[in-house]
């Protein structure tokens, strides 16, 4: 009783997300597409904005300083999906819809598949992890959601005009069948109009929308007048561009979020997430233009995340912890009351940083990685890295495949300039290399166990998919005594 009485704060927000058993919540997750920190006004960097409906989403909830996914988009979204990491669903890289040998494997347990018996599922925008040659337009479908609305692909490819914002291929999916037409309502808009049809249509059921912007991916351009405040043309430099679209993106989110009814949006949890850095074009600090998307430079995966809901204790709050991406999914399916599954490696909710003004560290460090080809193997390249609260550890292969570590020290070296090898560490980092070896290894099983068995009725993968990437390659230094992660804290 003396415990309750000392928290009533903790109390309330516990009974909040508990209350979501009986009356599951809805969970609304927006992914913006190559935003990075740099762009969001909430994390006060410049050139950053403007981003109001965003930084009103950080007053209200909790703001995440040091959320890392990975590099690129595909593997962030499959780790969304599936709260696994890429050595798992052996998604490494991006995912080419069109000429793809290997896509994020239906029989991965996802999201869908776990919040379909309680909520209704839809994902609208640009999905990305699925192939042609392999499931098709009924890609996501297969991956459980009941309906899907927007490009299988990345609008324009990796190249195109601006013109392709408003003339793109837009395919419609559910159990039924799949329809494929040329869409010419801005992207932005259509994505939004979508998510407040599908909003509409679940009425007084609970639901899981995935809303994945193609905003901010070039082809860069100037968005509709309407949505932009921005000074902005066809002939802007690419940074101003980039600026308008992630303002159009954001007051866009603000027409969604007025759509949804009060009680409704009362009872929502509103993630929003970055798939990874701003691209180099679109990047102003000269420091940061070859650091950024692509590579696995700090401004490369670390990323914007806020979330808001009912049950925030404090908001407004920030959490400098390092997270990941993946931890999405154990984080939605708590807020949604939906049990976990039971061998969950990966992913770890981050409902206790919600609800808590002063919780315990989740996470030593957050994982991120890129490795190519996807599949099972052999991979030709692979570059992986642990972060913690001021420390990192990098592992890349060189050209003959042999791993080379580098440590920093993203305290006083943010830009990653003065690295140090793992062959001539300082005596006084000794220790934090260790421990940061130590977490390395973690993510580096010679095999692939399953995911676990999901509940009954719910389909998920079957087995595992070989060595891992690397596997085959040069044996790490071996890894330090156990609690060697302290010096991390």
């Amino acid at each position: 009783m003396s415990a309750i009485r000392c928290c009533p704060a903790l109390l309330v927000a516990w009974l909040a997300v508990a209350a979501s058993a009986q009356t599951p919540d809805n969970v609304l997750l927006v992914v913006a597409d190559d935003v990075g920190i740099d762009r969001i006004g909430a994390y006060g960097i410049a050139a950053s904005g403007p981003t109001p409906t965003i930084d009103q989403l950080a007053a209200d909830g909790v703001r995440f300083d040091r959320a890392y996914a990975t590099p690129v988009c595909s593997p962030t979204r499959a780790g969304l999906l599936t709260g696994r990491y890429g050595f798992r669903t052996r998604v490494g890289t991006n995912v080419v819809y069109p000429t793809a040998a290997w896509e994020l494997d239906p029989d991965e347990t996802t999201l869908a598949d776990l919040l379909g018996p309680t909520h209704r599922t839809f994902a609208i925008g640009k999905w990305h992890v699925g192939a042609l040659g392999v499931s098709g337009p009924m890609h996501p479908i297969d991956c459980g959601f009941e309906a899907f609305s927007g490009s299988l692909d990345t609008i324009g490819g990796e190249g195109g005009s601006a013109s392709q914002y408003v003339s793109w291929p837009k395919t419609v999916a559910t159990p039924a069948g799949f329809t494929q037409t040329l869409a010419t309502v801005y992207a932005t808009t259509d994505q939004v109009d979508d998510a407040i049809a599908a909003v509409t249509a679940a009425g007084d059921d609970p639901w899981f929308v995935l809303l994945a912007f193609h905003a901010a991916h070039k082809p860069f351009h100037a968005p509709p007048d309407q949505l932009t405040t921005l000074p902005v043309d066809e002939s802007s430099p690419v940074p101003l561009q980039h600026r308008a679209m992630v303002e159009a993106m954001d007051r866009e989110l603000a027409r969604l979020l007025a759509a949804v009814p009060s009680d409704v949006l009362d009872r929502t949890w509103v993630v929003f997430l970055g798939d990874n850095g701003t691209p180099q074009a679109a990047v102003v600090d000269p420091l940061y233009q070859e650091k950024s998307k692509g590579t696995m430079f700090d401004r490369g995966a670390r990323v914007p995340l806020v979330i808001t809901g009912p049950g925030v204790v404090s908001p407004g709050r920030v959490v400098d912890r390092p997270v990941n991406s993946v931890d999405l999914f154990a984080t939605a399916l708590e807020v949604a009351g939906v049990p976990a599954p039971a061998d969950m490696p990966d992913s770890v909710s981050l409902v206790p940083y919600l609800v808590s003004a002063d919780p315990q560290s989740l996470r030593q460090t957050a994982y991120t990685e890129l490795f190519s080809p996807n599949g099972p193997g052999p991979q030709a390249t692979s570059d992986r890295a642990v972060t913690g609260t001021r420390y990192k550890l990098r592992e890349k292969w060189d050209p003959s495949g042999t791993p080379v570590l580098v440590l920093y020290d993203l305290l006083v070296d943010p830009t990653e300039t003065f690295g140090v090898s793992g062959m001539v560490v300082p005596p006084a980092l000794v220790p934090v290399y260790a421990a940061l070896l130590q977490e390395l290894g973690k993510y580096a099983p010679s095999d692939v166990p399953p995911h676990g068995d999901p509940p009954d009725g719910v389909h998920g993968r079957t087995g595992g998919r070989g060595p891992a990437p690397g596997a085959g390659g040069p044996p790490p230094p071996p890894p330090p005594a156990t609690g060697a992660t302290g010096v991390l804290d």
